[in-house]
């Protein structure tokens, strides 16, 4: 690795902390390709977004919910949709509203909770197909979807034109890039050190399983990873 792709991390932040500024630096990645977008609600333009769905609680969901509550500033309606109790409860304490799809039908939930006018930004980070059998009922016309979550399987893409009678705004991020400071050093990825290290966004909590060997690695994919409290594991090597 060249030594100007590299950041020093603060003696005040653990490797722990350290080992998850990557998946900060792509959800911020992803929120600046959705502010460049020339798209009808915006934060700051004159059809302001009032309401945000984000699909999925797990590390990327409490990440985006936390940037656009800490950092973002944005006092509207943050909705955090999930099934596991744990993650829902992060959600409350983190400043979202929390709607657990294994109790109610997410569609009636965005109708009720935003008065029947549905979403101006709807956040995909969930990897689960079955949200474009949804979009249709949540996202308000002419909203802007962003694609975080990838992986789909298990639905025909016809299904997607229901989605695209919107009229919507779709943006697709990948990955973390984002330009170089002027030493050269990654930008994306010293404003996620820097936010971390500011305690603006939380990364301790996500932390629910520890690893000290790569042969334990295989517990994390085969059997952890699919229990309830499970939301991220670190392997932390002797």
């Amino acid at each position: 690795m060249p030594a100007v792709n590299c950041l020093r991390l603060p003696e005040s932040l653990s490797m722990e902390q350290g080992a998850l500024v990557e998946p900060l630096g792509c959800v911020l990645h992803a929120i600046d390709r959705g502010e460049r977008s020339s798209a009808r609600f915006t934060f700051t333009g004159p059809e302001r977004i009032h309401s945000i769905l984000i699909c999925g609680g797990g590390p990327a969901g409490l990440l985006f919910l936390q940037y656009l509550r800490n950092v973002r500033q944005f006092d509207g309606l943050i909705l955090v949709s999930d099934l596991r109790a744990r993650n829902l409860e992060l959600v409350r304490q983190l400043g979202g509203t929390p709607v657990n799809v294994a109790r109610e039908d997410i569609r009636e939930a965005v109708r009720e909770l935003t008065q029947g006018e549905r979403v101006h930004y709807l956040i995909e980070a969930c990897g689960n197909s079955i949200i474009f059998e949804q979009i249709p009922s949540l996202l308000r016309k002419q909203g802007t979807v962003l694609l975080y979550g990838h992986g789909h399987k298990g639905r025909d893409i016809g299904l997607l034109a229901n989605v695209l009678f919107l009229e919507p705004t779709l943006v697709v991020p990948i990955g973390a890039s984002g330009g170089f400071d002027p030493d050269g050093r990654p930008t994306t990825y010293r404003r996620a050190l820097e936010l971390i290290a500011s305690g603006k966004i939380r990364v301790e909590p996500f932390v629910t399983h520890r690893y000290g060997a790569l042969e334990e690695i295989h517990q994390a994919f085969e059997h952890d990873f699919q229990q309830p409290d499970y939301i991220k594991g670190v392997l932390r090597m002797p």
